[in-house]
């Protein structure tokens, strides 16, 4: 019964590490093609100016700061958002709820009446809601809601602010939705560049006593470490950049000048922009540890010339025997067809089904022996 559980125990362990791979990898090119920053746009311009996100596509830059997204466009230059971008010709890929909040609430007071203006930020936002075209966006009904049950510019903020992190949880599982394609690809790339061939991985394990102890020890010692979760997945990585915003919100809500205001958002998006390219540093250098993991154990994975002559099934006179080479070569498309899907359903997935495992492996440890050690 040891033998199978170990078997499953060092598979999933494998599957683990290699979805973690497939997963730094995703955020690197999510990264540096400015997926999130699309979404944002998108979802923005949806908000803004009633355009409908269809479809899976995230768009291509080049389509996506068009003329007829007014109201998006004058968010994204309004210099609450704008300066949140590293460089001016790359979209922000994260927009903090008090940015947001007083970038709205600027732009729509500023819509009100030239002739009825006032110095009150809040009588200029009733006015600037009364003087919107009969086609406006949502958008404006529900701020013209939040104004009527505000009593004041601090509570509008509050509600708006609230209002925008709902919307943006929204946001972030259209985001998931968005990347299934690509982790799918990313997947494929990774199982063929580490030729990871599941059903070759199952017979070599349930066969070689040595390589499954060694995989079976590397998996309990991951599902001890819990915080791995964190370090390679680095989900913590969304929440460091809003504790950027959340540390420099006090200064900004004591800021006496909108000059103040502007650098101090300056220094938040390069704080924001700093930690993202720690990521992507940090993220590669996961992948080799991460990688070094698995070689250590000396799983037979990679490709060399012995992996490639193996492919082709060839008699004793050294001749390629058409019929079993073809069969062979079915066998390894399904091991990769059934590695690449499994590593594409995620990290957290397979590391709840080790954590599992592993209760289950201990639960059957023999007193005296194992359970001792432990």
């Amino acid at each position: 019964m040891n033998t199978y559980l170990e078997t499953i125990l060092s598979l999933v362990f494998i599957f683990f590490i290699f979805s973690i791979i497939a997963y730094i990898l995703q955020e690197i090119v999510a990264i540096n093609m400015e997926y999130r920053g699309r979404l944002l746009w998108r979802s923005m311009a949806q908000l803004l100016d009633g355009f409908r996100v269809a479809g899976r596509g995230i768009g291509r830059k080049s389509n996506l700061l068009t003329n007829a997204a007014a109201n998006t466009n004058a968010l994204f230059n309004h210099p609450q958002i704008k300066t949140l971008r590293k460089q001016l010709d790359r979209l922000p890929s994260y927009i903090p709820s008090s940015n947001f909040a007083l970038a709205v609430m600027d732009l729509v007071g500023k819509n009100a009446p030239a002739t009825a203006k006032t110095a009150d930020l809040f009588t200029n936002i009733k006015l600037g809601l009364q003087n919107l075209p009969a086609n406006s966006p949502e958008i404006y009904t529900v701020l013209e809601n939040l104004v009527a049950t505000s009593t004041g510019i601090k509570e509008l903020q509050e509600k708006i602010e609230g209002w925008f992190n709902n919307y943006m949880t929204r946001v972030t599982g259209w985001y998931k939705s968005n990347t299934v394609i690509t982790i799918r690809i990313i997947a494929v790339v990774v199982t063929l560049f580490f030729n990871v061939n599941v059903l070759k991985l199952t017979k070599e394990i349930y066969t070689n006593s040595q390589l499954r102890g060694v995989l079976t020890s590397a998996a309990m010692n991951v599902e001890n470490n819990r915080q791995l979760m964190d370090v390679y997945l680095n989900q913590g990585r969304a929440a460091a950049i809003d504790s950027i915003a959340v540390h420099y919100k006090p200064l900004l809500d004591s800021a006496r000048t909108a000059q103040d205001s502007i650098a101090i958002k300056k220094r938040i998006a390069d704080e924001q922009a700093t930690a993202v390219d720690a990521y992507t540093k940090k993220s590669r250098a996961s992948i080799d540890t991460l990688y070094q993991k698995i070689n250590a154990a000396d799983i037979p994975l990679g490709w060399n010339g012995g992996v490639l002559n193996s492919i082709l099934v060839k008699d004793s006179s050294g001749n390629v025997n058409g019929g079993d080479s073809i069969i062979n070569i079915l066998w390894i498309l399904l091991g990769w067809g059934i590695a690449a899907g499994c590593i594409s359903m995620g990290a957290p997935f397979w590391f709840d089904m080790l954590a599992k495992l592993v209760n289950v492996r201990r639960a059957g440890l023999i007193p005296g022996k194992d359970a001792v050690k432990k």
